[in-house]
């Protein structure tokens, strides 16, 4: 830093010093502002910003806590008002903090609703940076809250007192210090923030450092209340004791920083002023700037003191680092000298939501609306524009509804809604008309809107309790009708489209936010929020859409701008129209929108499609700045480095990829007023091209297309819509999606899938699972998604084709996936591929499957899977395969088959079903999984082998086609045979179809291989042989073949009936020599084909294969370390991998597997390799590495951000073919 002398009258800018705090501001409370928008009408560029969000607390003696604050030792309240949630409104809470050298003690007394607090939660953030929290219960509740505070938080044992009264609740609090790492205390500074809940439906939460973002996800059973406070820093400071001194012994005091303002002059330019009596002559001043998370940092700045009597003024302009986290920021200044008693220092704290409204009120950043000079004529509304005028109604609807007399239901899309009878629906179920007298909604919740109207949403409840919102919906059908049909009107009746617009904006003020799911759905006090509901909004069922409406409402506006419409209806109604319907209807929308949490969630484009339209029609460059940083922050944290959404399903990632398209598409050709900087992203736009600017959008837009059936459809891959399907699919081969987790093998239409996903939402526990598409048909399905009362079977381990251990689903800790090891198809003929999921059971030490897609001799379509399955520990393992479920389907064997029971559990166990799509079931404390095996017969395996044959038939009754499965437990086992939820209905028709009643249609066949036993090892061997409806099976049979290998090590032999005979070894070290079969493996993988005419070889990570006289070598695995990365998502000119090694040219075409220090691997395609000075680059096919590496440490650039250190390692396993 450029450092200069400034004169107060020789004062200096010197150098900060780090970690110096103050001490607490004890006078008025600081009236907080309101929510600034970027929007127009900020009268200046000041940022709001307080100085008293620092504190001392004294050192006492142990205090006995009472919840009453009758110990004078508590002293003073250093903070007498907290802040409501976002709009920042001064709430009446005192906040205590005093200590003595082994605890902490903490108080808060809330006169602000003191009747309805529920909880008070303290969060404290460490010397070392990390987050405490304390939840203390006043009141309880239902359903019972968990909370998130937007990071990495802990929980800290503390000892409570609590009084709930009706005019004060007094909640005291006791911590060890050593609980929260501190040995000596004085001079420590921490982070507190003071958060308090009330009852539903009564008072915003509120807190003592602002909290600008929050809400409140109610569905049943509990409710998360999220805010965003960790990470985003916002918390108050407390110091522990005094102030450590900054030179010497002189001690340091906080000064009041009289009439502070901040004020904005660019995007990294802002001016401090304020008058303080306590400068004097030979001051040095020091500026230091703090962004949320992060350390003091000195700043540049231009100093300035004039005296007035007894104050002097002090102004100083600065630079400070580009703004670019979100959260709260500090400001310190101070004042040392030699000649003082006390150094002084004043702490300016704002969040960058300040920021950006103190710049966007700047002169040359006011929003710019586009007006046009058509005109219309006074006229009465047309026929058509009457109608519409008519169905908008007055309160806001619901989209979920119950049918009364079919309450089994899943209550989403059963009625049908007509506008030739608007104020009725039918039920599509059974016909009946609602509402009606044999169900009246004699019911009614209440609530009090805006303008002080008690607002009535009546209901009809049944015996069970359900509620029936009939009128409710009806609402909520009659506007989506006028949401329809409002562009049409815009572009033929300006004056009409402007009456609609003014009716939306007049019934917008009584409206109230909704929490909206079903059979849960209610209309929310606007008083008790923020936090708002995140099942719930305003102009739609759901917050995340809440401005899909909003923007439309703003393209009208901006057609009807194109004329005078708005000014000929305010002369008309003698309303300012325009004035009502954007400072009184959309700015306050889209502040509602601002007030949730930022997820980068797979439903965000409606808000940032709105807000594009939004910039379009008001002329707010504001917005656009929003949106273009939000699109690269979403693709970001949203992302995976191979260019899959993060919930690694194709229809969420399809729902997140194309609303992205259509933002980039929208905000298209965007440029700025002259002069706009913003002060959000510190850009100015010039014919905006948000492709241009993310060119990971190519890569997502392309795995809907690959990752497809031959028939078209997808992979209904975790919460997939079976019934989708891609219009232009890429041609079936082999491929991996190594962050997504999901290995194809395919030749001709067949396809086989393997899947290895993390774990990140929208996921099923479908660890290893299998799927198959043959013979033109999904003969091994996964089922996919659905919203029946099934859904839990369909998330279960059980429900996919994998191994269960121990009856029990995927341990929360396979939240990161499992990782690939092999993927090999050069030879198109023989391919194979193998991932682990080490962190799929705890008990478990190696969780594996290996699978190899093997062509039937001379045939290009015809083949046959070999599916190895390697499970160390737990005591029961079940192997599974389901048959298809898109048709009639059947499982057949020739062992001796035995009635089991109506359930695939013991004798005597009542089971309760389940009713909705979030129930379980239960079966009496037995895995839930079972339940949905029905019908069961089972056969003794003495010794682990069996065959089952699948077979179909198709919809017009003909034979489908089938397949043969060969199986080999290793060991004794039990068969089992029985039928599962196929969700046909769903996976055929779609989501109409997703219905409880269709689902209880439809079956498929499902066996499962049990095996028992103490800290049990198994090792499934199955063969999957796909036959045609017109077809006959062409092997005989499998046999496990004895090996000398290491342990791990299998060996498989498939005799054909046409007597070729295929051996196949696998191992789990390169570097093994195993002979099986009359077969001699060094390496990893080999396959041998032995026929009357000759032997075919293919050897995987190994150095030499034989079989009956034939020979193949190879050139053994390359390995090494990484050093670093290329990214053309960075800039660079090419995607690669770089060592400091040299790779040889051979690898092209291969696979490269990046190894983390934790174990978890990155597989790459291969395109070749380029020599550098200090080694190779590994060049890769369409895919960024997704990290960086920096000495030892490296760092996932997509979600989920991981960091590590160590040396990351990397394989490329050779393959060759004779």
């Amino acid at each position: 830093m450029k450092r200069r002398t400034f004169l107060l009258s020789t004062g200096v800018l010197s150098a900060g010093a780090a970690g110096l705090l103050g001490a607490p501001a004890h006078g008025a409370p600081v009236t907080p502002p309101r929510q600034p928008m970027a929007a127009p009408g900020v009268p200046s560029p000041v940022v709001a910003s307080r100085t008293d969000l620092v504190a001392v607390a004294a050192t006492v003696a142990g205090i006995s806590l009472s919840g009453t604050l009758q110990d004078d030792r508590w002293g003073s309240p250093h903070w007498e008002h907290a802040v409501s949630f976002f709009d920042l409104q001064s709430r009446p809470t005192g906040v205590y903090a005093v200590h003595d050298q082994t605890h902490l003690y903490l108080a808060a007394r809330i006169t602000d609703h003191a009747a309805t607090v529920t909880r008070v939660s303290f969060l404290i953030r460490q010397p070392d940076r990390a987050y405490r929290s304390v939840t203390a219960t006043a009141r309880s509740t239902t359903p019972t809250p968990s909370f998130n505070w937007g990071g990495v938080s802990t929980s800290v044992e503390a000892e409570s007192a609590v009084t709930p009264g009706e005019d004060e609740t007094i909640v005291e609090i006791s911590i060890a210090l050593a609980d929260l790492g501190i040995s000596d205390p004085v001079g420590v500074q921490l982070g507190l923030n003071v958060v308090v809940d009330h009852e539903e439906q009564t008072a915003s939460a509120s807190s003592t450092a602002p909290i600008r973002t929050s809400d409140n996800m109610y569905q049943g059973g509990g409710a998360t209340a999220t805010s965003e406070v960790v990470n985003q820093d916002r918390v108050a400071t407390v110091v522990l004791g005094s102030l450590a001194p900054m030179r010497g012994t002189t001690p340091v005091e906080l000064g009041t920083g009289e009439g502070l303002t901040l004020t904005y002059l660019s995007y990294t330019r802002k001016q401090v002023a304020f008058g303080s009596a306590l400068l004097v002559d030979g001051d040095a001043v020091t500026l230091d700037w703090r962004e949320p998370g992060g350390d003091w940092a000195s700043v540049a700045a231009d100093v300035q003191v004039a005296a007035r009597s007894r104050i002097r003024s002090f102004t100083a302009t600065f630079e400070h680092p580009r703004p670019v986290a979100f959260g709260q920021y500090e400001l310190r200044i101070t004042l040392t000298n030699s000649t003082r008693d006390a150094d002084q220092v004043i702490i300016a704290t704002f969040d960058r939501d300040a920021l950006i409204a103190a710049g966007d009120a700047l002169p040359a950043h006011q929003p710019q609306p586009p007006r046009g000079t058509g005109t219309v004529a006074a006229a009465p509304p047309s026929p058509t524009v009457a109608a519409l005028l008519d169905l908008i109604p007055e309160r806001t609807g619901f989209t979920f509804c119950g049918v009364p007399d079919a309450a089994h239901l899943h209550p989403q899309n059963l009625y049908d809604w007509t506008v030739d009878d608007p104020d009725h629906i039918t039920a599509k179920s059974t016909g009946t008309v609602y509402p009606n007298a044999d169900y009246p909604e004699d019911r009614e919740l209440a609530v009090t809107n805006r303008l002080g109207e008690q607002v009535s949403y009546p209901y009809h409840e049944d015996a069970d309790g359900k509620r029936y919102f009939l009128s409710g919906h009806v609402w909520f059908r009659k506007r989506e009708h006028v949401y329809a049909n409002l562009p049409d009107i815009a572009e033929t009746d300006p004056l009409g489209a402007a009456r609609i617009l003014h009716r939306f904006a007049e019934v917008y003020q009584g409206w109230v936010p909704t929490n909206e799911y079903p059979w849960l759905s209610r209309p929310v006090e606007p008083g008790s929020v923020p936090r708002n509901y995140w099942w719930g909004g305003v102009w739609t069922r759901w917050s995340v859409s809440d401005l899909r409406p909003v923007g439309l409402l703003a393209q009208t506006m901006q057609k009807v701008e194109q004329t005078n419409a708005l000014d000929v209806l305010s002369e008309e109604v003698g309303t300012d129209v325009r004035e009502l319907l954007v400072q009184q209807t959309l700015l306050p929308s889209v502040a509602y929108r601002a007030s949730f949490n930022r997820r980068y969630h797979n439903m965000d484009y409606p808000t940032y499609r709105g807000l594009v339209q939004l910039g379009w029609a008001l002329g707010d460059a504001s917005w656009m700045h929003e949106v273009a940083e939000w699109a690269q922050e979403y693709m970001a944290r949203g992302y995976l480095f191979d260019g899959f959404w993060r919930e690694t399903t194709i229809s969420y990632h399809q729902q997140s990829t194309n609303g992205m398209e259509i933002v980039a598409n929208e905000i298209a050709g965007w440029t700025d007023p002259e002069g706009y900087e913003s002060p959000r992203t510190g850009f100015h736009f010039e014919d905006v091209d948000l492709r241009a600017q993310m060119p990971a959008l190519g890569a997502a837009s392309r795995v809907a297309k690959v990752l497809v059936y031959p028939d078209g459809h997808y992979f209904p891959l975790a919460d997939t819509w079976a019934s989708s399907t891609t219009k232009d699919p890429e041609p079936s081969a082999p491929v991996f999606y190594g962050a997504a987790g999901v290995a194809r093998l395919a030749r001709g239409e067949t396809q086989s899938y393997l899947e290895y996903t993390p774990k990140y939402g929208h996921n099923h526990n479908d660890q290893l699972g299998l799927a198959m598409f043959a013979e033109g048909q999904e003969l091994f399905p996964d089922v996919g998604y659905t919203h029946t009362r099934f859904r839990r079977h369909t998330t279960s381990t059980l429900g996919h084709n994998t191994v269960t251990v121990d009856s029990s689903d995927l341990d929360s800790g396979g939240e990161h996936g499992g990782s690939i090891e092999i993927f090999d198809a050069s030879d198109a003929a023989c391919q194979v591929t193998r991932a682990s999921f080490g962190t799929a059971y705890p008990q478990t030490s190696v969780y594996q499957r290996e699978n190899w897609l093997i062509q039937h001799p001379g045939e290009e379509d015809h083949g046959y899977l070999l599916d190895f399955f390697r499970v160390r520990g737990g005591e029961r393992h079940e192997y599974v395969l389901a048959g298809d479920a898109n048709h009639d389907a059947e499982m057949a064997t020739e062992a001796t088959l035995t009635a089991y029971g109506q359930y695939l559990l013991p004798e005597g166990v009542t089971v309760t079903e389940p009713e909705t799509e979030n129930d379980y079931g239960d079966a009496e404390g037995h895995y839930y999984g079972y339940i949905y095996v029905r019908s069961v017969k089972r056969a003794e395996l003495a010794e682990g082998e069996y065959v089952v044959d699948l077979t179909t038939t198709t919809e017009d009754g003909q034979a489908g086609a089938g397949a043969r499965i060969f199986g080999s437990a290793g060991g004794s086992a039990e068969l089992f045979l029985g039928i599962s939820p196929s969700m046909r209905a769903t996976r055929l028709n779609g989501t109409s179809a997703d219905t409880n009643d269709e689902a209880e249609k439809y079956w498929l066949p499902r066996l499962v291989v049990r095996r028992e036993g103490a800290d049990l090892a198994s090792d499934f061997v199955t063969a999957i042989e796909p036959t045609p409806a017109d077809g006959q099976a062409r092997i005989e049979r499998i046999e496990r073949l004895d090996n000398d290998g290491p342990e791990g090590t299998l060996a498989a032999r498939v005799v054909h009936l046409d007597g070729t005979i295929d051996v196949v070894i696998s191992t789990p070290d390169s570097d093994a020599t195993v002979t099986a079969g009359g077969v001699t493996l060094t390496g990893k993988l080999g396959f041998a084909r032995i026929t009357s005419s000759g032997t075919k070889l293919h050897l995987v990570g190994g150095t030499k294969l034989t079989a009956a006289g034939a020979e193949l070598v190879g050139e053994g695995p390359v390995t090494g370390t990484v050093t670093g990365t290329t990214r053309t998502n960075n800039g660079d000119a090419t995607n690669a991998v770089v060592t400091d090694q040299t790779v040889p040219d051979w690898v092209a075409g291969h696979t490269l597997v990046v190894t983390r220090p934790d174990g978890k691997t990155h597989p790459y395609l291969i395109a070749g390799v380029t020599a550098t000075d200090q080694g190779s680059a590994i060049e890769l096919v369409d895919t960024d590495p997704g990290f960086v590496v920096d000495g030892e440490s490296s760092e996932l650039v997509y979600f989920p951000a991981t960091k590590w250190s160590g040396a990351t390692t990397f394989r490329v396993e050779n393959a060759a073919t004779s």
